[in-house]
């Protein structure tokens, strides 16, 4: 009616678009009947987060099937109910539809036994342009280390019963045995799944033998 006042109010904004900010308004119209009146309702677009997991002595080769936990700075999970995702073929997770604002976290979980556990979480402000953004995690290959026991005496043959203490620098203790391993009747010890710096003491030597 001419003359009069109205309010246009958005209810519901495109999918994958945020409510505009200013999403309720009033517009008067002229009793001449003739008012045009123009309402503007920006939306924001919601946004994608790519996670890209890579070998860290090699950023060109790709690490599929390592588990990552994506939430929002609450903890909530972002993209499906647990927050819990998997990376694909290509090192990828590609999340998509989170809303302009979200603090998105993104932690590493289990890269597998091949693979050192990269577990310094990282976050990301997700912003209003639709853009995808980008995480990157390394991973350092995982290494074996031999320990090898023998004796010093005639042809040097191999000496079972030794015993290492093994613990990373940091003072870590390395595998299930409070960091005690013990030389096989080939006098060696093969520890798979290690990396870094790491410290060796002998702490035990063969029957009839000193360290």
């Amino acid at each position: 009616d001419a003359g009069a006042g109205y309010i246009v109010k958005e209810s519901s904004p495109p999918p994958l678009y945020t409510l505009s900010e200013n999403n309720s308004q009033q517009a008067w119209l002229k009793a001449d009947a003739t008012s045009i009146i123009e309402l503007s309702f920006s939306n924001y677009p919601f946004g994608s987060l790519l996670v890209t997991k890579v070998n860290a002595k090699n950023t060109s080769e790709f690490i599929p099937n390592v588990k990552f936990s994506i939430t929002d700075s609450s903890g909530a999970a972002l993209g499906n109910e647990n927050g819990i995702y998997y990376t694909n073929q290509d090192g990828e997770i590609l999340v998509s539809g989170i809303k302009p604002g979200t603090s998105v976290v993104v932690t590493e979980l289990d890269p597998g036994p091949a693979w050192a556990r990269d577990d310094t979480a990282q976050t990301v402000l997700i912003g209003s342009t639709g853009a995808t953004h980008k995480l990157t995690f390394a991973n350092n290959p995982m290494g074996t280390l031999v320990l090898r026991k023998y004796s010093t005496a005639g042809n040097k043959s191999p000496l079972a019963g030794c015993e290492w203490l093994v613990k990373y620098a940091d003072g870590t203790l390395i595998g299930h045995n409070n960091g005690i391993f013990r030389s096989n009747e080939s006098g060696t010890v093969t520890i798979p799944g290690v990396y870094g710096s790491i410290v060796v003491e002998e702490t035990k030597a063969p029957p009839i033998h000193s360290i």
